[in-house]
């Protein structure tokens, strides 16, 4: 398992349509999770999307993006990468803020020949825990 990492450090009071953008290289097959980090203080007001070329990735569906404060967001997915070096955009942006924020995203990928089984091993295990939660 790979952990690919990068810290975006958005400018109090930009825009949407010029966000700070920030490259990340996948090398692995296949992303099995993406988890961003809100510092507390975002207020719900700093926002980050994923895109692969104008495909977004996270979150979807496409024109949503992610904001918190204060918390970890983490999404499991098995998104098979196109490209053996498949490079990935993140997008930031927070126009009514006052402060500079950074956010740090995470993502965990993995060879194809290991990811089909962990992702069927993760769904099992989180159908399991709802069963047994009574819902």
């Amino acid at each position: 398992m790979t952990l690919y990492h990068a810290d975006v450090t958005v400018p109090a009071g930009t825009s949407k349509e010029s966000p700070v953008t920030k490259d990340l290289t996948i090398k692995d097959e296949v992303i099995t999770k993406i988890a961003v980090t809100f510092p507390w203080g975002c207020n719900g007001l700093v926002y980050i999307a994923i895109f692969y070329g104008p495909y977004q990735l996270f979150p979807r569906p496409d024109g949503e993006a992610l904001h918190d404060s204060g918390k970890r967001v983490e999404a499991r997915m098995y998104y098979e990468c196109p490209e053996k070096e498949t490079k990935l955009t993140i997008k930031a942006w927070a126009p009514s803020t006052t402060y500079d924020h950074t956010l740090m995203v995470d993502i965990e990928a993995l060879p194809k020949k290991l990811a089909a089984p962990f992702t069927t091993l993760d769904r099992l295990s989180s159908l399991l825990r709802r069963i047994l939660m009574g819902w």
